[in-house]
């Protein structure tokens, strides 16, 4: 059985689809994933979560977030 975490967050920078040297498709991202509380400041700080996603995985996000959001590639 495996686990499952979801994570909710922004995806800080261009998404790229890259390959191995064996050819196994992968993607490289990090999201920013805002606290539920404010710092001494009164502000809410994010934190930045990278992410290795491969395969087939890799390919439908990279598609999708092309499709959802432009302005980032």
């Amino acid at each position: 059985m495996m686990n499952n975490v979801t994570l909710v967050g922004r995806i800080t920078h261009e998404l790229e689809l890259k390959q191995t040297e064996s050819g196994k498709s992968f993607c490289n991202l990090s999201i920013a994933i805002p606290r539920s509380f404010k710092n001494a400041n009164g502000e809410y700080e994010p934190d930045f979560v990278d992410i290795t996603l491969w395969e087939s995985t890799a390919k439908n996000t990279v598609e999708t977030a092309t499709e959802l959001a432009p302005s980032l590639t």
